[in-house]
């Protein structure tokens, strides 16, 4: 089979590339799989054929990988992605322990969630406001 793309396509295929390469690295403890790997170096040596100046070859450690100036683009989105999930995923969890506190008079799924997304609303509020300044452990 084979796949024609533009340079658009093809430098936007390399992005997409790069995130899927950074979550399947990042989320396992062996990081990302040969597969992966061999497919990343295929599709990135490609990028003569399409005229990108996103891609440098690595001749020290034989590898293909993105200039600077794409790596650290590619660095800031991820950066901006993980503090936003950070932030979400800290909401939604003061959220639930809030709600898990005072189940008992709650009677329908419904109300349980309309609780959850105005507790969620309320630490992304304050969040937003105050950052991470009033946060405190207790034992």
């Amino acid at each position: 089979m084979k796949i024609n793309l533009s340079k658009q396509q093809y430098a936007t295929l390399l992005k997409l590339l790069q995130y899927g390469y950074w979550v399947e690295d990042s989320g396992s403890l062996e990081g990302a799989s040969q597969e992966t790997f061999e497919l990343e170096q295929y599709l990135l040596s490609l990028a003569g054929e399409f005229e990108s100046d996103q891609v440098i070859h690595n001749a020290e450690h034989e590898l293909y990988e993105l200039n600077e100036e794409n790596a650290k683009k590619l660095q800031e989105s991820i950066a901006a992605y993980e503090e936003m999930v950070f932030w979400d995923k800290l909401a939604y969890y003061m959220a639930q322990k809030d709600i898990k506190e005072s189940l008992k008079g709650i009677e329908s799924l419904e109300e349980v969630t309309q609780q959850l997304i105005e507790k969620e609303k309320f630490y992304h509020d304050h969040f937003a406001e105050h950052g991470a300044a009033f946060l405190k452990l207790q034992k």
